[in-house]
């Protein structure tokens, strides 16, 4: 989300929107007390100081942005006042409520999660990332249609693609030697990166040798993910963890194509910033990543590793795919998010 934040904080002075962005600030969080102590008094720090600090400055602000439902149990204090809440997905809320399967929530969680449903519920507005976490907010929430807006995600940080030279540069530097397959994520239950590693091992046993190599970045694998890549041979799978926003976008522009198998997301923001940077995307057959990929993506069912492979190979038009990736991610600029919100605080602004 802090991406998220600095795109807005940004980007609205361009349009004479001026912006004060609140974080809380970690002072009780700071004790020399034992870790378990210093969590509690970290949340003390985002709960009951911070606030304080929302119910001061509010006063001075024609509308107030929450950017991140999973802070919506601050919308009580700023109930009377313009207000709206970015909903980027539900899946947490969706888990605790024992929608999605394989993920478990426990006690505390499942608390957590119910806080922040109510402040979603108590939301003037609520802006939505994609169609499909619009239609989950209405459903989930129980809120009417007309309460949740679609704003459809831009790209948060700037993504410059290289030139050739920089490029080899990179690829030595990381050791990326041939061609390879791109993942961009992490071990959450939803991102599916066993699913992944089976579909890679597909791809292994029909190509054998010519078979790219397989790239994770983002969050290093956790133990499962780790003993699943184990099982794979140790000159196919690198690992980056954490790439710079530089290096993110020499990844996309040196690999063959991203393969993104995610069984849910709220919107799939690593598919537009492949197909900005002309890198061809493999996805998941469901929403939202068909509405972030249109027609530009090839879709197979994240569940099924042969049934992927096979769509996989059997569409490698990369030129084309490149050319359809450029037309569909120009459709979710930056400035028509920008405008979306832009909009949207009009609205609240006149309720």
């Amino acid at each position: 989300m802090l991406g998220f934040a600095d795109c807005l904080e940004r980007e609205l002075p361009k349009v004479s929107i001026s912006v004060t962005r609140l974080a809380p600030v970690i002072w009780l969080g700071k004790s020399k007390a034992g870790p378990k102590a210093r969590k509690w008094l970290a949340y003390a720090d985002k709960y009951i100081l911070f606030p304080k600090v929302i119910r001061r400055a509010k006063r001075d602000a024609d509308v107030v942005h929450i950017l991140d439902h999973g802070n919506a149990m601050y919308v009580p204090h700023v109930a009377d006042v313009p207000h709206l809440i970015t909903c980027h997905d539900l899946l947490a809320l969706r888990a605790a409520e024992g929608d999605i399967p394989g993920w478990d929530v426990g006690a505390t969680g499942r608390k957590y999660q119910s806080l922040i449903k109510s402040g979603l519920q108590k939301a003037f507005s609520i802006a939505a990332v994609s169609e499909a976490t619009k239609q989950d907010t209405i459903r989930v929430l129980g809120v009417p249609e007309e309460k949740v807006v679609l704003v459809y995600n831009g790209q948060y940080q700037v993504l410059q693609a290289s030139g050739a030279e920089k490029l080899d540069e990179f690829r030595s530097a990381y050791g990326l030697h041939g061609a390879y397959y791109l993942h961009v994520g992490n071990d959450s239950p939803y991102k599916n990166r066993l699913g992944l590693i089976d579909i890679y091992k597909e791809l292994l046993a029909q190509l054998g040798d010519q078979c790219p190599n397989l790239v994770l970045a983002g969050k290093l694998p956790d133990s499962r993910t780790t003993i699943a890549i184990s099982g794979l041979p140790k000159d196919k799978v690198k690992l980056v963890p954490f790439p710079e926003p530089g290096d993110l976008a020499r990844l996309y522009q040196s690999a063959t194509a991203l393969i993104f198998p995610s069984t849910f997301e709220g919107f799939g923001l690593p598919i537009l910033e492949a197909m900005s940077l002309s890198c061809p995307v493999y996805t998941s057959d469901r929403a939202p990543m068909t509405e972030v990929g249109g027609n530009a993506a090839v879709y197979f069912p994240p569940d099924n590793p042969r049934e992927a492979v096979s769509r996989i190979s059997c569409s490698q038009n990369y030129q084309q795919m490149r050319q359809e990736g450029l037309v569909q991610a120009s459709k979710f600029s930056t400035e028509q998010m920008i405008n979306g919100y832009v909009q949207l605080y009009q609205h609240c602004r006149n309720r």
